[in-house]
């Protein structure tokens, strides 16, 4: 018996207004009748125990369990998040090394920082020399051809074991081309280009196997890799986790006229491309400071140029509960701005202005705008169906997405209508030896395999799913996998994870979720990792 959303142990005192739900968990030989039952005097309602002579009995209800049926789980039941975009990331993403690099810099201080920068055109390209930071990461060995339009004096910077050869420019093509060869132990790769004049433009560095003669944009290594997901989350490509520099149309990352990695996130036309190319699901999310129109071009956009048939999962921001990120303080504030400018919003429709709870309310209310949005350019009959919006939540404490689903249930009607599904991140880790030294590998996997076993108490999957049941709602996971994070027997975390009895634990892991009812499970990450550090 839940009032208002809480498990109660004991006789409850009800008082108006309250809210009661009765959660079951079924079993296979389950078979029980139970009552509810009221005092008019005394805190006695309870399931399950015979009326007193002064009770009321509101209902009976009887129920039966069998154990379900064994069916094959469908393909569409596996995702990933796609890795990180960076200089140092070990994933081959884009063909060209110029779209993972850092911003384009001083030529005599090539790092990208702040105080690094060169002026930019409006092309994307510097006007004058400059320095490009291209890899931190050990990267493939061998020859990078390389091309530009104009002519520049080409050299290298803190880049061992690496050498450049092979320069040739044809005048008639204002072509510039050259080879950069790295040998055994190189690791970062900086271009310096001096004597550009008013600047060289459409650098192209392709890793080697690519020729800078049309290009692919992404590699095939990474096609071939995310070929057996289904579904593709692309939260780390568009950098939403503090993201505050997205909030017009025209703020968004634009191919044309940036063409290193921008703190903005990839362009969204890179977002479809790669739907186009594999024909997977895409699973995107929308920067918390985007507005309307933002949006409602960002639908255009996807309407007019996704020619895959692919399904898009459209979620609000991420993690906008998590208080590690700027979207929670800054959901928080919008929040109650809405509420001190206008007392009559409908986040305060009950009276109640407490900052969390409008925070909660507002996460809700505006998945509910975009969604609105997206029906408007999409039409009915492909909401749900094409483009399913998903609220996400906080597996360990399911109030926090009951709260947003009760608002938007009171004030806009059923969250089926404008949710296709609500969402969490299940993982499984360490537990309380996750940042302890001096574990052996034997020791993370038992770790690991106790999470797994406490998986469905530690993650509440039984409020969980019957929290999405109750709203007609699959229950989904936008995040999950192995999580051995932080510092602590990280060569023992590595061996774990490197161990074919981690194969097995994953197995029993995505087993769990789904026998407990969850569907598409969004893996953390698809991609290479480094397994010598805490991250």
């Amino acid at each position: 018996l839940y009032r208002n959303g809480v498990k109660q142990t004991a006789p409850v005192l009800a008082a108006k207004g309250d809210l009661f739900k009765i959660g079951v968990t079924p079993f296979a030989g389950l078979t029980t009748t139970a009552f509810l039952q009221r005092h008019p005097l005394n805190a006695l309602a309870q399931c399950g125990v015979a009326a007193p002579s002064t009770a009321t009995r509101l209902f009976k209800y009887s129920i039966t369990g069998a154990a379900a049926a064994t069916t094959a789980l469908p393909a569409s039941y596996l995702g990933a998040n796609l890795p990180g975009l960076s200089d140092w990331e070990f994933t081959p993403v884009y063909a060209d090394l110029v779209m993972h690099a850092r911003q384009f810099g001083h030529p005599d201080h090539p790092w990208g920082g702040p105080t690094d920068l060169v002026p930019i055109g409006a092309d994307g390209w510097p006007v004058g020399d400059f320095g490009v930071y291209l890899m931190s990461g050990p990267g493939r060995l061998g020859t990078y051809k390389v091309a530009f339009n104009g002519q520049a004096n080409v050299s290298l910077a803190a880049s061992a074991a690496t050498t450049i050869s092979g320069k040739v420019y044809d005048a008639a093509k204002n072509l510039t081309t050259l080879d950069v060869v790295r040998a055994t132990g190189a690791d970062q790769m900086v271009l310096i280009f001096k004597g550009t004049g008013s600047g060289i433009k459409n650098l192209k560095v392709m890793r080697p196997g690519y020729a800078v003669t049309n290009p692919p944009l992404f590699t095939t290594e990474f096609v071939n890799h995310i070929s057996r997901f289904k579904t593709l989350r692309f939260m780390d490509w568009l950098r939403t986790n503090n993201n505050r520099l997205v909030t017009t149309w025209a703020t968004r990352t634009v191919p044309t006229t940036t063409r290193t990695l921008s703190a903005a996130g990839v362009p969204w036309e890179h977002v479809i491309a790669l739907g186009n190319q594999t024909g997977k699901d895409l699973w995107i999310n929308i920067p918390l400071l985007a507005d309307d129109d933002h949006v409602l071009q960002l639908a255009r956009l996807l309407k007019t140029t996704l020619t895959s048939g692919a399904k898009v999962y459209v979620e609000y921001s991420n993690e906008i509960w998590n208080s590690s990120f700027t979207q929670y303080g800054d959901n928080k504030n919008l929040a109650t701005a809405e509420v001190g400018a206008n007392p009559a919003s409908p986040l305060a429709f009950d009276g109640n202005t407490n900052a969390d709870m409008l925070g909660y309310r507002r996460s809700a209310k505006r998945l509910k705008e975009i969604s609105d949005i997206f029906r408007g350019v999409y039409g009915d009959a492909a909401m749900m169906a094409t483009i399913r919006p998903v609220f996400a939540g906080q597996v360990v404490q399911p109030y926090i997405a009951q709260m947003g689903l009760e608002f938007v249930e009171t004030v806009y009607g059923p969250p089926s209508r404008y949710f296709y599904a609500l969402a969490g991140a299940p993982y499984f880790n360490l537990g309380a030896r996750q940042t302890v030294d001096g574990l052996t590998a034997a020791d993370v996997l038992t770790a690991m395999g106790d999470s797994v076993t406490a998986l469905p108490k530690v993650n509440a999957f039984e409020k969980n799913i019957a929290l999405a049941r109750w709203y007609n709602l699959p229950l989904l996971a936008y995040e999950g996998g192995a999580d051995t994070f932080g510092p602590g027997s990280l060569a023992a975390k590595k061996a774990a994870s490197l161990d074919p009895a981690m194969l097995a634990l994953c197995k029993r892991y995505l087993s769990t979720w789904y026998a407990a009812g969850g569907e598409t499970m969004m893996w953390y990450t698809a991609g290479a990792t480094n397994w010598d550090t805490q991250y």
